[in-house]
């Protein structure tokens, strides 16, 4: 086999494991994700259980200070 055809063989291999690679964990991650529970819907962030997520309270912490 000539050598630039042994280095695109390489190349190739190379990309292909590295996509496989990304996808699969990418797909991991994503199972992990569902796993939670947590999910939005629209505009809303679900909790586990299907309801909304109602943030009851913000902290901006140093927002009153004049420095």
């Amino acid at each position: 086999m000539p050598r630039t055809a042994s280095i695109a063989l390489k190349s190739l291999l190379t990309f292909l494991l590295r996509g496989s690679l990304y996808f699969f964990c990418v797909l991991a991650f994503a199972s992990l994700l569902n796993a939670t529970g947590w999910h939005t819907s629209g505009v809303e962030i679900d909790n586990p259980s299907g309801a909304p997520f109602i943030i009851t309270g913000v902290n901006w912490y140093g927002f009153e200070t004049t420095a």
